[in-house]
């Protein structure tokens, strides 16, 4: 209590943000979407211009164990429609918030990836003849393969999956990471990353997925994100009876 009386309500907490419009929304995700390709292509611009010793080889003698299956290179490439679509959907619904950390979280992961890749460049391992699905989207798409380790596939499906597994239901959380699963296998069957690239890229999505954890839990009343949580606190008393994170069906 000041010496004017006691504070009003209103002074005691942070004021609600804002909510974010749909188009807003639509437009921070398309955001990180554009974010991931520029990134994809600098780093391979920049790395198709050093010399062969600057490169390191991550092989190892699994890579050699695993043989080439061209067809499953359909299922590395069904790993794209799954971070932009389920990806999409998965954090669509989120709180403000909680939206926001996930984002940040994606474009987090995508500049550490970039950053690594520029430190240890690597060279794809790509077969002297490629499945025609693979070959004719490596021709019509400029896919590079200079941009390997970590790979950030594998990343961004990890980081998705791991946000769906804490947000949905069970049978869209199991058949989430049952994907997630085959995309990560394919990426080594269709010879587009080597073993170590996988692990490094799956390392790197779970650290983004401790980045969403930590960013949209306030960490006490003067924290940025404080202001943020204030409106879900404020909610009525039912809503915590819903999944966190998520808003309410219909909103």
């Amino acid at each position: 209590m000041s010496a004017l009386g006691p504070a009003h309500p209103c002074e005691l907490q942070p004021a609600a943000p804002r909510p974010l419009s749909l188009l807003a929304r639509a437009g921070l995700l398309a955001s990180v979407v554009l974010l991931h390709l520029a990134v994809y292509y600098s780093v391979n611009e920049l790395n198709a211009g050093r010399t062969a010793s600057e490169f390191w080889s991550p092989h190892t003698v699994v890579d050699d164990w695993v043989p080439y299956l061209g067809w499953t290179s359909v299922v590395y490439y069904l790993g794209d429609i799954y971070v932009v679509l389920w990806g999409a959907i998965v954090v669509w619904r989120l709180r403000q918030d909680v939206f926001l950390s996930a984002l940040a979280a994606f474009a987090a992961i995508i500049l550490a990836g970039a950053a690594m890749q520029a430190l240890w460049p690597v060279e794809a391992p790509f077969p002297t003849r490629l499945a025609a699905l693979q070959a004719f989207i490596h021709g019509e798409l400029a896919i590079r393969p200079y941009a390997t380790f970590p790979s950030m596939h594998v990343a961004l499906v990890t980081l998705v999956a791991a946000i769906a597994f804490s947000v949905v239901s069970r049978l869209p959380r199991l058949t989430s990471t049952g994907a997630a699963i085959a995309i990560a296998i394919s990426t080594i069957t269709a010879k587009e990353h080597y073993v170590l690239d996988v692990l490094a890229g799956a390392a790197l999505g779970l650290g983004g997925f401790v980045i969403w954890r930590v960013l949209h839990v306030p960490f006490g009343p003067n924290s940025p994100l404080a202001a943020l949580e204030t409106h879900a606190r404020t909610q009525p008393a039912g809503d915590h009876h819903r999944r966190e994170g998520q808003e309410p069906d219909g909103a």
